[in-house]
């Protein structure tokens, strides 16, 4: 006689996992089994009566397994109970474009855009597993060319397909996984009145991270191709990393192969790039960095013979050390050295450049006001078997004095002086001794409470003396005004003027002045306007310049003349703005624009006789933008006019899009 085992406490551990519902699943499994196995045999009712809770059927957890009728075709609900369905955000967009464009030569383009897109994210099983997202658009457009000088009256419409998805696997492990897809095609950016072109990239990337230890690995594997109507560029990359720290050290290596290919003529390249660092501290004394890196660049390319190709390698090693012996002491020591090998290769010609490089530098600072500094270099170059050595030597002083306050006024100075000495085999020597003083006036001048003037006033001398080149000296003199303007807490406004001259004696004189203007604004109508302004023009003369004279074709210059006629260059440039949230008390409607200014003139076809050169040049920009929303509704205008040396250009986009979705 069969009879239902009553619930034990041995039974409390089959739990129903989380997924479906309890009834779901009761129904589930009584459809099954009652389609799969025979009708019970009617059990014998025992002399004893059974207690109630007994025999009520309770929750699929509580039932007994050899309760259970023996099936080989029963589904394991347990190992599918948590595979729910589960929630997806989605959302997309439906957009139309519309833009004008007129160029210089008469050149009109009128392009119509249509886009409709999706996209949506959720996960698989939980978030912690695997997360995805994809989105998927259509676009069409037609293009309509038609006047101008060389352009032929045609229209063509063409049709594209959009996609994207992304997959992240375990995000919040050790251990992430991303992969990831997107084409997209230019037409649907709001500044798609250039040329037509498509684009796709893809790719993957693992990461991993130990359970414990401060390592970290990385691998990526991406591809991009771009493509217009005749044109298509394909590029291949692969990238791993590993990073670590042991103790005081800390260690990282990096690895990246790329290569590009396209269709027109076979060009191409193709780059290998292996790095490595090193770094260590020591109590914050002694800090040393140390880095290699290696790089092989093979490039085809297409040039008036054909197709040339250059191969070239490099190799660089580097390494460099700061010691501060005393927290007390204001001295610090930075030395290092490196190491570079190059070699290029084309059809027709080799080099091969090496060098070697090695520099201690100390500075050590006596007071506030008073600090010295000398280095040491050393160097190895070889080209071409040529082998060259040079060695330099350096040292300099500064002292910078406390200002000094004379009622209104303050004086600043300070001076200073440097010596070097270059010596390098096969040539001779090199030395170099310097000094300068400068001192300068400042005067703050109140106006008001947010008016001021602050004038000043400068003057500097150095002089210098090399036994290649000679002696000479530069005096100059500044002058410069500023005044500062506030109008309550709306407006601010600055304009500032600048004066130098520089006169240059010794082997090579020369006379240099120059004028400057800036000018600046900000004001704030109201809490929604805003317009800010900026106005620069600067003069620079070049009175007397050095020129060199030689005796013959190809000989050594042998002294330097001056001429009278100088050049001149006037620039001038100005730009405003102006931003209005909520004109016309219109909610979410913004409007903006923007126009600018430029303009140069030069005396250069008159004092070099280039009859190419532009006596004058100028350009204009004025641009506006206008977006405004209503609910999912965004509308955009923009329109740009420009102005270069009179060729005009002109150009107009308007956009209407609508949001669908949350996402």
């Amino acid at each position: 006689m069969r009879q239902l085992a009553p619930p034990g406490p041995q039974h409390g551990r089959h739990r129903r996992r989380p997924g479906l519902p309890l009834g779901v699943a009761c129904a589930a499994w009584i459809g099954i089994a009652s389609a799969q196995t025979p009708a019970a045999p009617v059990v014998e009712q025992p002399e004893t009566p059974v207690a109630f809770e007994a025999v009520t059927p309770g929750p699929p957890s509580s039932v007994s397994p050899a309760a259970v009728p023996k099936s080989e075709n029963l589904p394991d609900l347990a190992a599918v109970a948590g595979w729910g369905i589960p929630p997806i955000r989605w959302g997309g967009n439906t957009t139309s474009n519309y833009g004008w464009n007129e160029s210089a030569a008469g050149a009109t383009t009128f392009t119509e855009t249509q886009t409709v897109g999706l996209r949506g994210s959720s996960y698989i099983y939980q978030p912690w597993y695997a997360q995805v997202s994809g989105d998927l658009g259509l676009l069409t457009g037609t293009s309509k060319q038609s006047g101008g000088d060389s352009v032929e009256s045609n229209s063509s419409r063409s049709t594209s397909l959009t996609y994207g998805g992304n997959l992240n696997l375990f995000p919040q492990s050790r251990f992430p996984f991303q992969a990831y897809v997107q084409s997209s095609d230019s037409r649907a950016s709001a500044n798609a009145m250039g040329s037509h072109y498509t684009a796709l990239r893809m790719g993957a990337r693992q990461s991993y991270r130990p359970e414990t230890g401060p390592e970290t690995y990385s691998a990526s594997a991406d591809r991009s191709i771009v493509a217009t109507s005749d044109v298509r560029s394909v590029v291949d990359a692969l990238q791993g990393g590993f990073a670590t720290s042991i103790a005081e050290h800390g260690i990282s290596a990096n690895a990246r192969y790329s290569r590009n290919s396209g269709d027109v003529g076979g060009q191409g390249s193709s780059l290998l790039s292996l790095n490595a660092a090193h770094s260590w501290h020591s109590d914050e004394e002694l800090t040393v960095a140390s880095s290699a890196n290696f790089t092989n660049n093979q490039i085809r390319m297409l040039t008036g013979g054909g197709l040339s190709i250059n191969d070239s390698q490099v190799v660089q090693l580097g390494s460099s050390v700061t010691w501060l012996p005393d927290e007390d002491l204001p001295l610090t020591v930075i030395g290092g050295g490196s190491f570079l090998r190059m070699n290029t290769m084309t059809e027709t010609a080799s080099a091969d450049l090496s060098n070697l490089t090695g520099y201690a530098n100390a500075s050590y600072r006596f007071s506030n006001n008073f600090s010295a500094n000398a280095g040491l270099t050393v160097a190895q170059n070889q080209s071409a078997g040529i082998r060259q050595v040079a060695a330099g030597q350096s040292a300099s002083v500064s002292y910078s004095g406390n200002p000094l306050t004379f009622g209104d006024y303050s004086y600043n100075w300070g001076t200073g002086a440097g010596i070097s000495n270059q010596m390098i085999t096969g040539a001779a020597a090199n030395r170099n001794l310097s000094g300068q003083v400068q001192h300068s006036v400042l005067r703050n001048l109140a106006l008001g409470e947010a008016s001021a003037i602050v004038l000043n006033a400068t003057q500097s001398y150095a002089l210098a003396y090399n036994s290649t080149s000679g002696q000479s000296g530069v005096l100059t003199h500044g002058a410069g005004a500023s005044w500062r303007r506030g109008i309550g807490q709306q407006s601010l406004g600055m304009l500032s003027t600048t004066l130098s001259d520089s006169i240059s004696t010794g082997d090579y004189p020369s006379h240099y002045r120059s004028l400057s203007t800036q000018g600046t604004m900000q004001t704030q109508f109201s809490s929604r306007s805003t317009l800010s302004a900026n106005v620069n023009f600067v003069l620079s003369q070049q009175l007397s310049s050095p020129q060199i004279s030689q005796t013959a074709t190809g000989a050594t210059p042998t002294s330097a003349l001056v001429s009278r006629d100088g050049s001149s260059t006037l620039n001038g440039s100005a730009q405003i703005s102006y931003t209005h949230r909520s004109p016309f008390d219109i909610p979410d409607l913004v409007y903006s624009a923007a126009f600018q200014a430029n303009a140069s003139q030069t005396n250069l076809r008159l004092i070099s006789g280039d009859p190419n050169a532009l006596a004058w040049q100028t350009g204009q920009v004025f641009q506006q933008y206008a977006d405004y929303r209503l609910g999912r509704l965004m509308f955009r205008a923009t329109n740009s006019f420009a102005t270069l040396n009179g060729k005009k250009n002109a150009s107009i986009f308007f956009t209407i899009s609508r949001e669908i979705g949350d996402f």
